[in-house]
């Protein structure tokens, strides 16, 4: 059998995209009825205005133009980074401060300055919001700031 021919015995020549919206409207009635999952709601609401495009598309059509898109995406060059070129160890607090305040850093970017140079464990950091990251982090620098305001008093 031909992936062709697999990909029709799975797509079936007459189903339409139009069936997995149908299907997505009762899933997405069927949590808020329950109420348990709001995100899965949004979800499946997001699935079905990316979907609607191609409503009269066979199911078949709709795969092959996600895989495609995958495989394109996951070639294409990462954009450059604000952080690109920088040995991150060596940065000061103040300087890390201004990088971290600055609002184009993406997530990864946040969790990549929280382990580089504050030693933070990012394990439970990635399960929290873009902004509340970046709070934290702002928190353990004001806090290494004060510590080391102490070590030179004592210092004399």
């Amino acid at each position: 059998m031909t992936s062709e021919n697999q990909r029709e015995s799975i797509y079936p020549e007459k189903t339409k995209v139009s069936e997995w919206i149908k299907l997505l409207k009762i899933d997405e009635q069927i949590v808020e009825q329950i109420g348990k999952n709001e995100n899965l709601a949004k979800s499946l609401k997001e699935l079905m205005t990316a979907l609607k495009p191609y409503e009269k598309c066979q199911y078949g059509i709709v795969i092959d133009l996600i895989k495609q898109t995958r495989t394109v995406q996951a070639k294409l060059p990462i954009k450059a980074s604000v952080l690109d070129g920088m040995d991150l160890r060596e940065l000061s607090l103040d300087r890390l401060k201004i990088l971290v305040t600055n609002e184009k850093l993406s997530m990864n970017e946040l969790l990549l300055l929280a382990d580089k140079t504050l030693k933070m464990p990012i394990g439970s950091l990635k399960k929290l919001k873009k902004e509340v990251v970046r709070q934290k982090i702002l928190n353990v620098i004001q806090n290494n700031e004060k510590l080391d305001t102490i070590a030179r008093q004592a210092a004399g």
